[in-house]
This record gives C-alpha cells, structure tokens and sequence, in this order.
C-alpha cells in the first residue's frame, strides 16, 4: 500500500513534524519535491531525520549509505539538534521521498509524505 500523493491547493492534516507545525494543524500544499532522506544518528545517541542537501559525505569516493559517516552541510530546516560541522551517522536511507511546500497558520514548512495526511472534515 502507498501513500497518496498531494497536489497543490490540496488540504492536509499534519501528522508529525519537528520544525514548528503541530500534529492536527491543517494546511495547503503549495508544491512538491522529491529527494533522499536519511535518518542519522548524532552524537547525543539521538536520531533524527535529514534530508539530501542537509548533509555532505565525509568521503567523497564513497556513496552515502548506511554506516556512513556525514557532515552537517546546512541547517536551511532550523533542526535545533544539529549544528553545521556535526558528524553524524546515517542509519536509513528513504529514496525517492515527496516532500510538500505547505502552509500552515501562515507559515511555509518543507514537510515529507509521511509527515502528512489528507484533510479529511468530520461532522
């Protein structure tokens, strides 16, 4: 079974997010963009997902896969958890994942498939 796919002016609800919009906040896609994602390991122990342009390989003779070790490139999604510089450790790798502009109480968030469901109204 696969996720729907949004198209723009399409209603969402948000299912989970870590950089400002609430589970339950309802929203409207602007746009759709497809990349890798990767869950990566921090220093902390924590995990946390990151997405193709966050991250920049230690080694550049080597794909990025799971086991390795990636550098923080950018924090253009304000991740509070890393800092450019941090080397992390990839340990999933999701290709080909839709990520949606939405708007959500007036702000634009980069929001992937699974973080989303259709708005479905209930009486």
């Amino acid at each position: 079974m696969t996720s729907a796919q949004f198209y723009p002016g399409d209603r969402v609800v948000v299912l989970d997010n870590d950089e400002g919009a609430k589970p339950g906040d309802v929203g409207v896609i602007v746009s759709r963009w497809v990349d890798t994602v990767y869950v990566v390991k921090t220093q902390d122990g924590s995990y946390h997902w990151v997405s193709n342009p966050d991250i920049d390989s230690t080694d550049p003779t080597r794909n990025i896969g799971v086991g390795t070790t990636v550098q923080i490139k950018s924090n253009a999604h304000n991740h509070p958890f890393l800092r450019i510089g941090d080397l992390v450790q990839v340990v999933k790798v999701m290709n080909d994942v839709d990520y949606y502009k939405v708007l959500v109480n007036g702000e634009f968030y980069w929001l992937s498939n699974f973080e989303l469901g259709p708005y479905i109204k209930t009486p």
